[in-house]
């Protein structure tokens, strides 16, 4: 087979956008491109491998996310009437409520009595109306809330969630607009809580702009510093602008390769915020959810050491080993130091019967530590996963070890979210796991197109391990890049299955082919060809039954295309298929 070499960087224009777009080597866009290449490789009578010809920016851009302008909705002036609705007073409560008891556990952002009694300012008209900065906050708040409610009957809301939090964004938008260039917290804050709006959106690169915005206004109001020698009281509120600047600093750039807009560690002098004992019962739970923030931010540094020393610089196969090693010890000696309220959950569980105030935000912490953990093993080990280069007898062992930690990493990560989306409400609304979906099913498919199985119970593990990371795709179904992700996955899979295993003999590899497609159609095995399951990660949640799939006849064809299972409106379906259906059919050529 050609070798494609390394995972590169990928420059693009966005179709949609007319945006350039940077991709550095340690993102999953350009991990899929890489992928693809691969995969169209795979095409009868294809000479020499070559990347994908249509742009994957424009594939895996959500072309809904189209908040309104400032010239198409009212604005807020400092003068001007209270809204006839107050503030869309009847739906933000619910989603207030929404956010505060789900993405704020995991980003305790806020002060939630301190915030609620500002919004009640604003709905009742009280005579000391926050600051124009904190509406366009309020309204940043209400769109994320919007999007991570679990269940609403959206028809006695006038329209669905994302039209809700498209709307409100474009409120925010508005008074972002009308401000220019106001430095405040509010303004920090409110920037932050937007490009976290398109990161559920899954709009990663306009995220990633706002994230950049919230960093450098934090800097510019001197947030991620402590106050030294003021004789005066300091103007902003200290709890507050820790938290503002940790959850700032561990924001999103790492995930598509690019820098971040922090500098270094050595100006950031700010404390964390601060920690309470655990076992004390009368501390509040704002306190307890905020446990969290050291370990999070420790976990961000080590990933701002991975993309500088594996995915900026080239080096020989030998300084990566090395680097690879001291990350990896740093990774693991993160994970041992983490309490044991963060520990994964076994079973049998074997805890205090204490009430520990956990019911409602541990679950979420501790799938988000670990989700994080085992993305970063990924993209840390990912390095060797393709190797242009030959390696030396010497090396062959580490590099192979490794390579199988990556994808015991992938497919532990694929349990998780699959495990926990069937188990979790509020799970099923943080859409950005698709990201993280796509990234370790991509590691999977490498692993088949660059040979890495090392039995045919270990390939057959591996694809179905990418059946359960389309299943958990097609629960996301209501979101456009879910649903081009699982065209994407499937028609490389299909690709993948005509793999010649070189680690296997071709006896191994059409028996697992074989048991693989007679399980998907549900058809028995017999006892000499059953395999084990696959592998949960820590059992953390009981198995959940998977959802049958099978792709044993898709091949090239488009006839899996159906559009009837998805229950959207004509325009979404319209819009999908006129662009979509060009792009599905280019993958192939």
């Amino acid at each position: 087979m050609s070798s494609l070499g390394p995972v590169s960087e990928l420059t693009d224009t966005n179709p949609n956008t007319r945006n350039l777009e940077f991709y550095g080597a340690s993102s999953s866009v350009s991990f899929l491109r890489h992928v693809e290449s691969m995969s169209n490789s795979q095409i009868p009578g294809s000479l020499e491998p070559g990347p994908p010809e249509r742009s994957l920016t424009s594939l895996l851009h959500n072309p809904g996310f189209k908040p309104a302008s400032a010239h198409s909705t009212s604005t807020l002036g400092s003068g001007s009437r209270l809204p006839a609705d107050r503030f869309y007073f009847r739906v933000a409560q619910r989603f207030l409520d929404a956010y505060f008891s789900n993405i704020h556990h995991i980003q305790p952002l806020f002060e939630e009595e301190s915030f609620w009694g500002r919004c009640e300012s604003l709905w009742f008209a009280n005579p000391e109306q926050p600051p124009l900065s904190f509406v366009a906050l309020y309204y940043a708040v209400l769109s994320l809330g919007c999007l991570v409610t679990t269940s609403e009957d959206w028809g006695k809301l006038g329209c669905h969630r994302t039209a809700w939090s498209r709307k409100l964004m474009g409120e925010a938008l508005n008074i972002i607009n009308q401000l220019g260039s106001t430095t405040d917290l509010e303004i920090a804050q409110c920037y932050y809580m937007m490009s976290k709006v398109y990161q559920h959106e899954l709009n990663p690169h306009v995220a990633y702009l706002y994230s950049g915005q919230a960093a450098r206004t934090a800097l510019a109001i001197g947030i991620n510093r402590k106050p030294v020698g003021q004789t005066a009281p300091d103007p902003r509120n200290p709890s507050m602008a820790s938290r503002t600047w940790w959850y700032l600093y561990r924001q999103t750039s790492f995930a598509l390769g690019r820098p971040d807009s922090l500098g270094p560690d050595e100006y950031h002098n700010q404390s964390l915020p601060v920690m309470f004992d655990l076992d004390v019962v009368d501390v509040a739970l704002e306190n307890y959810v905020l446990q969290v923030v050291p370990f999070m931010v420790e976990l961000s540094r080590i990933m701002r050491h991975v993309g500088l020393r594996l995915y900026t610089n080239t080096c020989s196969v030998k300084e990566r080993i090395a680097r690879v090693q001291a990350l990896d010890v740093d990774l693991k000696s993160w994970r041992q130091g983490l309490p044991v309220q963060f520990q994964p959950i076994r079973l049998p569980i074997e805890r205090s019967l204490k009430s520990r105030h956990s019911a409602n935000y541990i679950d979420k912490q501790i799938v988000v530590l670990h989700l994080r953990y085992l993305n970063l093993r990924m993209i840390t080990h990912g390095v060797f996963m393709s190797l242009p280069e030959e390696i030396d007898p010497e090396h062959e062992d580490y590099v192979g070890k490794s390579r199988q930690t990556c994808i015991d990493s992938a497919c532990c990560a694929i349990d998780l979210i699959y495990e926990t989306f069937a188990n979790y409400s509020f799970f099923q609304t943080w859409w950005y796991n698709s990201t993280y979906t796509l990234f370790a099913a991509s590691i999977l498919l490498a692993a088949v197109f660059n040979s890495f199985a090392t039995s045919s119970q270990a390939l057959d593990d591996i694809f179905n391990h990418i059946d359960r990371a389309v299943n958990v795709l097609h629960a996301m179904e209501e979101c456009m890049v879910a649903r081009n992700a699982i065209c994407i996955i499937k028609r490389a899979l299909s690709r993948a299955k005509n793999v010649q295993q070189t680690a296997l003999s071709p006896q191994q590899t059409s028996v697992a082919l074989n048991l693989q497609e007679e399980t998907a159609l549900g058809q028995p095995a017999s006892d000499e060809t059953t395999l084990a399951q696959p592998a949960t990660y820590n059992d953390m949640i009981p198995e959940a039954e998977i959802r049958d799939s099978s792709y044993a006849d898709f091949g090239d064809s488009l006839s899996w295309l159906d559009p009837s299972p998805n229950p959207f409106d004509d325009y979404q379906q319209a819009l999908f298929w006129t662009t979509w259906g060009q792009e599905v059919d280019m993958l192939g050529t």
